[in-house]
Protein backbone atom coordinates (compact mmCIF):
# COMPACT_ATOMS: atom_id res chain seq x y z
CA UNK A 1 0.00 0.00 0.00
CA UNK A 2 1.41 3.36 -0.85
CA UNK A 3 1.90 5.82 1.69
CA UNK A 4 0.30 8.87 -0.23
CA UNK A 5 -3.27 6.69 0.14
CA UNK A 6 -3.23 7.72 3.69
CA UNK A 7 -1.92 10.88 3.53
CA UNK A 8 -3.89 13.82 4.12
CA UNK A 9 -1.84 17.06 4.80
CA UNK A 10 -4.75 19.32 4.66
CA UNK A 11 -5.63 19.10 7.88
CA UNK A 12 -7.35 20.88 11.14
CA UNK A 13 -4.69 20.95 14.07
CA UNK A 14 -7.12 21.22 16.98
CA UNK A 15 -4.51 19.28 19.31
CA UNK A 16 -4.96 21.53 22.61
CA UNK A 17 -5.72 18.61 24.86
CA UNK A 18 -2.84 17.08 24.15
CA UNK A 19 -0.13 20.37 24.14
CA UNK A 20 1.24 18.93 27.38
CA UNK A 21 2.25 15.94 26.16
CA UNK A 22 4.15 17.94 23.52
CA UNK A 23 7.87 19.20 23.96
CA UNK A 24 8.27 22.85 24.93
CA UNK A 25 7.86 24.79 21.63
CA UNK A 26 7.25 22.33 19.49
CA UNK A 27 3.43 24.23 18.13
CA UNK A 28 5.50 27.21 16.99
CA UNK A 29 8.86 25.11 15.93
CA UNK A 30 5.90 23.04 13.69
CA UNK A 31 4.42 26.20 12.68
CA UNK A 32 7.88 27.15 10.76
CA UNK A 33 8.72 23.47 10.05
CA UNK A 34 5.54 21.67 8.03
CA UNK A 35 8.14 19.98 5.56
CA UNK A 36 9.56 18.09 7.83
CA UNK A 37 6.59 16.66 9.55
CA UNK A 38 5.21 16.39 6.37
CA UNK A 39 8.79 14.11 4.97
CA UNK A 40 8.25 12.51 8.87
CA UNK A 41 5.20 11.19 8.43
CA UNK A 42 5.27 9.93 4.43
CA UNK A 43 8.83 7.97 5.59
CA UNK A 44 6.97 6.46 8.74
CA UNK A 45 4.05 5.27 6.00
CA UNK A 46 6.67 4.24 3.79
CA UNK A 47 7.99 2.23 5.94
CA UNK A 48 4.95 0.38 7.35
CA UNK A 49 4.15 -0.32 3.40
CA UNK A 50 7.02 -2.55 3.65
CA UNK A 51 5.95 -4.61 6.59
CA UNK A 52 7.64 -2.70 9.92
CA UNK A 53 5.58 -3.20 13.14
CA UNK A 54 7.14 -0.43 14.88
CA UNK A 55 9.89 2.09 13.88
CA UNK A 56 12.34 5.02 15.74
CA UNK A 57 10.92 8.22 15.33
CA UNK A 58 14.92 9.20 16.24
CA UNK A 59 15.89 6.67 13.01
CA UNK A 60 13.65 8.50 10.57
CA UNK A 61 14.77 11.92 11.46
CA UNK A 62 18.32 10.30 11.38
CA UNK A 63 17.57 9.57 7.28
CA UNK A 64 16.08 13.03 6.76
CA UNK A 65 19.13 14.49 7.99
CA UNK A 66 21.93 12.42 6.11
CA UNK A 67 19.76 11.46 3.27
CA UNK A 68 17.99 14.76 2.67
CA UNK A 69 18.66 18.13 1.73
CA UNK A 70 16.01 18.85 4.42
CA UNK A 71 16.89 22.08 6.94
CA UNK A 72 14.76 23.01 9.94
CA UNK A 73 14.28 26.69 10.30
CA UNK A 74 16.95 26.47 12.98
CA UNK A 75 20.35 27.34 11.32
CA UNK A 76 22.18 25.97 14.40
CA UNK A 77 20.67 22.25 13.68
CA UNK A 78 19.89 20.47 10.58
CA UNK A 79 16.85 18.90 12.20
CA UNK A 80 16.50 19.45 16.24
CA UNK A 81 15.99 15.98 17.53
CA UNK A 82 14.31 17.82 20.69
CA UNK A 83 11.26 17.68 18.68
CA UNK A 84 11.13 14.37 17.43
CA UNK A 85 8.93 13.46 20.55
CA UNK A 86 6.00 15.84 19.12
CA UNK A 87 6.53 14.41 15.88
CA UNK A 88 5.84 10.68 16.56
CA UNK A 89 2.65 11.73 19.10
CA UNK A 90 1.44 14.06 16.43
CA UNK A 91 1.69 11.64 13.41
CA UNK A 92 -0.37 8.74 15.71
CA UNK A 93 -2.52 11.13 16.83
CA UNK A 94 -3.67 12.42 13.27
CA UNK A 95 -2.90 9.16 11.06
CA UNK A 96 -4.34 6.37 12.89
CA UNK A 97 -2.78 3.92 11.06
CA UNK A 98 0.54 4.59 12.69
CA UNK A 99 -1.05 4.36 15.81
CA UNK A 100 1.84 2.58 18.34
CA UNK A 101 3.87 2.68 15.32
CA UNK A 102 6.43 4.23 17.93
CA UNK A 103 7.03 3.96 21.14
CA UNK A 104 6.49 6.78 23.44
CA UNK A 105 7.24 8.05 27.43
CA UNK A 106 5.71 10.62 29.51
CA UNK A 107 6.84 14.05 28.83
CA UNK A 108 8.32 15.14 32.04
Amino acid sequence: MIAETYLNLDFDRNFERLKPEYPAGFWHWLENNEHIYEAFVRLAMEGQSKGLKRWSARAIIHVLRWQTAMEDSDKLFKINNIYTPGLSRLAMAEYPILNNFFSTREQQ
